[in-house]
């Protein structure tokens, strides 16, 4: 009889547990479901978490920024053949050239109006230009010797870039 009394006791006690939530702590009004039926025991809601506050302003709208193009200027490379004769046709030691100037400019302006690149380098054949804008460029070269003497002035050619 005493063990039926001490089973009768603990269904009992769980029992009461169950229907009160589960024993655990004092009520917060907080985490308690509320709803018009009161009988409606839903387990407590986790608030929505909230965005972080920014620390920099941000703006309200995207602003539209264009894409620069990777490389607005283009460069020509020129090449020519080291000159092995003076004009009059007599011969020139690569040890008597001091030097070229290659001369352009671009179409709508005048020669006067170009640029020059100096070369020293008497061995040297080829240069590139600093970026150019698109347009139709004329180029032409003359070499001199190391005692300031300069040959005729090459033909112009020319190259278009894009």
């Amino acid at each position: 009889m005493i063990l039926l009394f001490r089973l009768i006791t603990v269904i009992s006690l769980t029992t009461l547990l169950v229907a009160c939530g589960g024993g655990g702590g004092g009520s917060d009004s907080k985490n308690e479901p509320t709803s018009e039926s009161g009988g409606n025991n839903q387990p407590p809601t986790e608030p929505a978490p909230t965005e972080p506050t920014p620390t920099e302003p941000q703006p309200t709208e995207p602003t539209p920024r264009p894409t620069p193009d990777p490389d607005p200027l283009k460069s020509v490379t020129l090449s020519w053949s080291i000159p092995d004769s003076r004009t009059n046709g007599d011969p020139l030691p690569i040890g008597q050239i001091g030097g070229y100037e290659v001369y352009y400019f671009k179409e709508g302006s005048s020669q006067g109006e170009g640029e020059t690149i100096v070369i020293t380098d008497p061995s040297t054949n080829e240069t590139t230009t600093p970026g150019l804008v698109a347009g139709t460029y004329y180029f032409a070269i003359a070499s001199y010797d190391t005692s300031g003497l300069y040959s005729e002035i090459s033909d112009y050619i020319s190259a278009s870039i894009p």
